[in-house]
């Protein structure tokens, strides 16, 4: 029965044909455990990260300073006693919030590489200075004067990960300075980043880049009594450690914001573009003007009204393009690169007196796999590029010499190797351009059908039975 089957193997031009299909089919199994195992390492660096960053500093957001501003509302509220109808009246204290007139930031950030495992992290120290000036100017709220407690004002300053604070921070309001103490959850702050959220490459989860942690912040109790209709001066600065990123709410009406590092990659995020900008070998610098009309809450509200979200803007440090990334590029082209190398075999083996076992169809395909895991492996310790070369050179160096054994025909396995360098280089080709990466794939693809249909254009399908071609 073997017997059989193999002679019919030999012979059938369709089964061989399905066999090759089913062949490719089996090996999606191990191509989609690649694409598993690139993202486990994913996982594997963004918890390095995060470690890191619970000891050092997270990701740095600075929202502020605002004032809140007390004041005594009345809650009339439907009750039955004794099946009548009366209305119980309640007193609470809610709060004003008032955002700054004017608000300008002036930031210096210098820049570190720290290992965890095998990993690079960017850690930075930044020192951050903020002046500008209330305007206490309530007439736009329905509230009445005389239950507003000007008096018992705060002061409150957001920092999303207070451990990252490094100096006795003290704010001049007014020339009076005021002591902060830590509050860990802003409810007026958003902890949403949802213009971070940014796709490592993988189709089937989306990395977000940033830690997901609850805004935190600092309070000052303002020991005046602010007036209505008066400006009030304020100045501070904040030495803040932080990892990956560094980001700004404009809460000014007006606010400016100039950023100076010696990072001489970084990426201007957030929800607006600087209005300056520029990078050199030595650092970069950056500026932001934001007014109150671009932002999505308002210069003042009550209570829970609204929300500081959906405006941040600031920088990421990034490290290079990420090896995950390219790796999970070049691994989403695998099937293409058996389907290729398949037709290669199939073409020499029909046109040649030379017949192929599936096992040997086999050993090539885990052959073209093996080289993503040394991509994989290898880029996390000497990078992506030379990571491509060596796995490039190892995978050609395999399946060349085993087509020496087999075809027994070095001028065969001469044209095989020289048309996976070319496929090989041009794959790599394509991953450096990501604006143009579909453009040049399909000319590849097509170039490949053109090619396919050429050499085949003067077989006789019909009449072609194992070895014998017309």
């Amino acid at each position: 029965i073997t017997t059989n089957i193999m002679s019919k193997l030999k012979n059938s031009l369709f089964l061989k044909l399905l066999v090759i299909f089913l062949l490719i089919v089996v090996l999606l199994v191990p191509t989609f455990l690649v694409n598993t195992l690139i993202d486990e390492r994913m996982d594997l660096k963004n918890e390095a990260i995060a470690e890191l960053g619970s000891k050092w500093g997270a990701e740095q957001t600075i929202t502020g300073p605002y004032i809140s501003i007390p004041y005594t509302a009345q809650v009339n509220k439907e009750v039955y006693i004794n099946n009548k109808k009366t209305i119980e009246t309640n007193y609470v204290t809610n709060w004003i919030k008032v955002l700054p007139e004017t608000l300008d930031i002036d930031a210096e950030v210098k820049t570190q590489i720290k290992k965890r495992g095998i990993y690079d992290v960017p850690l930075y120290t930044s020192d951050v200075y903020l002046k500008g000036n209330f305007n206490i100017n309530l007439d736009l709220l329905d509230v009445p004067k005389n239950v507003i407690h000007f008096g018992k004002a705060k002061l409150l300053f957001g920092i999303s990960d207070l451990k990252g604070i490094k100096n006795d921070m003290k704010l001049i309001l007014d020339s009076v300075p005021l002591e902060f103490l830590s509050e860990m959850n802003f409810r007026d702050i958003s902890s949403e980043k949802s213009f971070r959220k940014f796709n490592y490459s993988s189709s089937s989860r989306s990395y977000n880049s940033r830690s997901q942690v609850g805004h935190g912040g600092i309070t000052a109790s303002i020991p005046f009594s602010l007036k209505e209709n008066m400006s009030y001066d304020f100045q501070t600065h904040v030495k803040l450690n932080g990892n990956s990123g560094l980001f700004f709410n404009p809460l000014g009406s007006t606010t400016t914001t100039e950023l100076r590092s010696n990072w001489v990659n970084p990426k201007f995020d957030g929800h607006r573009l600087t209005d300056t900008n520029h990078v050199t070998d030595q650092g970069f610098y950056a500026k932001w003007v934001v007014n109150h009309l671009n932002r999505p809450f308002p210069k003042l509200w009550l209570n829970q009204d609204s929300k500081i979200e959906n405006a941040e803007y600031g920088v990421s440090f990034l490290t290079g393009v990420d090896n995950y990334q390219k790796t999970y590029r070049v691994a989403k082209y695998a099937i293409l690169f058996i389907v290729i190398t398949y037709l290669v075999f199939f073409f020499i083996e029909t046109l040649n007196t030379i017949h192929l076992h599936p096992i040997q169809y086999l050993l090539v395909g885990f052959a073209i796999l093996i080289f993503y895991l040394l991509v994989l492996s290898i880029s996390e310790h000497l990078g992506f590029n030379f990571s491509y070369l060596l796995a490039t050179i190892g995978t050609l160096a395999l399946v060349t010499l085993y087509s020496f054994a087999i075809f027994k025909n070095k001028r065969m396995s001469y044209i095989l190797f020289g048309i996976l360098l070319i496929m090989y280089g041009y794959f790599y080709f394509i991953i450096q351009l990501e604006d143009y990466a579909l453009l040049f794939g399909s000319l590849f693809i097509f170039i490949v059908l053109a090619s396919v249909m050429y050499i085949s254009r003067k077989i006789d399908w019909f009449n072609v039975k194992g070895n014998e071609t017309n």
